[in-house]
């Protein structure tokens, strides 16, 4: 909407003191696009920024002619394509295609028909300019947009797989480390301290059994949360305790 905005002043400047009124529509055409993708999503906002961008470099160099380098723009249609992880590969080509096509065509089209306004070379010198310090600051501001969710997933998806493994290797009930994780913890110690001895003590309660068919399975959860807190307590830090059955 800025780069709009810019463009609708500049032109008086560039123009022969004419005023395009074509930016002011599509701001208008911006604000009702934000609006819309607020609630329908993120393929409604790749379409919508497609209409945009094939409409504004569709009409600049019809208007200006292709030195005007707007045409430029197509890039950021497909860095926004391919950086979309909700669309398969095949899509993101079918993007590709299109967006090339489009640029092929609209590049034949401009030499076979001569621009509907011909610029001074002073001019189109400003114009190029601004459009090709705006196409930099949208790609900059993509790439540090989709690069920061990216980093954000990734450290989601990292926190949530340490998560996960400390929960496969934990026993829910006790919140003592389970029999995978004392067997990796056995394989490591064999590992890095093959020559130094260690020893595993295994206790068992007698008729547990009982305990869980007189007073219930809670009475018997009970006994076991009590143990572990006092088997921690007795390791004293120096000993792993874990729940082996």
């Amino acid at each position: 909407m800025a780069y709009f905005a810019v463009c609708f002043f500049l032109y008086p400047i560039i123009n022969d003191g004419r005023w395009e009124w074509i930016p002011v529509v599509f701001i208008a055409m911006t604000v009702v696009a934000l609006q819309v993708i607020k609630s329908q999503g993120v393929r409604i906002n790749l379409i919508l920024y497609a209409i945009l961008c094939f409409g504004w470099v569709f009409w600049n160099v019809r208007h200006f002619g292709w030195s005007s380098g707007v045409q430029h723009f197509l890039t950021l249609m497909v860095v926004l394509v391919f950086f979309n992880v909700y669309d398969k590969p095949l899509y993101k080509i079918i993007w590709l295609l299109v967006t090339l096509a489009f640029r092929i065509a609209l590049f034949s089209i401009s030499q076979a028909t001569p621009a509907i306004y011909t610029m001074s070379k002073n001019a189109n010198t400003v114009y190029q300019t601004v459009n090709t310090v705006a196409f930099f600051l949208m790609l900059a501001g993509m790439c540090v947009v989709f690069s920061t969710s990216i980093q954000d997933t990734e450290r989601q998806l990292r926190l949530k797989n340490q998560t996960l493994y400390k929960e496969a290797g934990t026993d829910a009930l006790t919140g003592l480390p389970n029999r995978r994780s004392l067997i990796e913890e056995i394989e490591n110690h064999y590992q890095n301290n093959g020559n130094v001895p260690f020893c595993v003590a295994i206790a068992d309660i007698d008729h547990f059994k009982d305990v869980n068919d007189t007073w219930g399975h809670n009475c018997g959860d009970y006994t076991l949360v009590k143990l572990t807190e006092l088997f921690v307590e007795h390791s004293m830090g120096r000993y792993t305790v874990c729940r082996w059955g």
